[in-house]
């Protein structure tokens, strides 16, 4: 008796472990990606002769960046807006202050309540000038920006989704894992996932049964 107790025992908590793990695959995860106060001055851009940034490619820059974070994400259940409470939350500055100059990005964990990070514009645009391939366009450096941005701004997402796995420990500088934005890479051409691609999918599961999730 007392043995079938105990299976009976063990095979209810087989079941509740099984649905608790389905319940948190199929969980719909909120974050918040914004522009805060980004006044798109770029001495770099306009030094290489291109001019001031205009208001419409100002509006490419963030079409851009949006496009690269949910073309990353294609699949996971995480839904993006620009909900500035969202658990996981990212937002574009003009640049950082004193303490964190020279970074691109930064991020703080909060535990339970996911995450809190930032991007650096003004550093990310002008490096997506200098990385820009000989005979550039206008155009293509706009767009260069815009992936850079988004690009930065995955790999603080990462940072919050990931908090355990140390994402800098990929040596392939075509990722998003990738510890430095200083590289070609960042702004033009494609972008692949490295080492998080499994504990992405071992959070989230099945990423095709996703695809209408964000």
């Amino acid at each position: 008796m007392t043995r079938a107790i105990l299976a009976g025992a063990v095979v209810t908590a087989i079941a509740i472990y099984a649905v608790l793990s389905w319940q948190s695959r199929e969980h719909v995860s909120h974050a918040g990606f914004w522009f805060e106060d980004v006044s798109y001055a770029l001495p770099h851009f306009e030094s290489a002769g291109y001019g001031r940034i205009t208001d419409s490619e100002a509006q490419v820059i963030q079409d851009t960046a949006r496009a690269e974070i949910h073309k990353a994400f294609a699949g996971m259940p995480i839904r993006f807006s620009e909900d500035h409470n969202a658990f996981y939350r990212v937002r574009v500055v003009q640049e950082f202050g004193p303490g964190i100059r020279g970074a691109a990005g930064a991020t703080r964990v909060i535990g339970p309540i996911g995450g809190n990070g930032s991007v650096n514009f003004l550093m990310l645009a002008s490096q997506a000038v200098s990385y820009a391939p000989p005979g550039a366009d206008r155009s293509a450096v706009i767009h260069g920006i815009g992936r850079g941005v988004g690009r930065a701004a995955v790999h603080e997402f990462l940072h919050q989704l990931l908090p355990r796995l140390n994402i800098h420990d990929s040596k392939d500088d075509r990722s998003y894992e990738f510890a430095s934005s200083a590289r070609p890479a960042q702004y033009y051409g494609e972008m692949r996932w490295d080492i998080a691609r499994p504990a992405l999918l071992e959070k989230f599961g099945d990423v095709q049964k996703h695809q209408d999730a964000r």
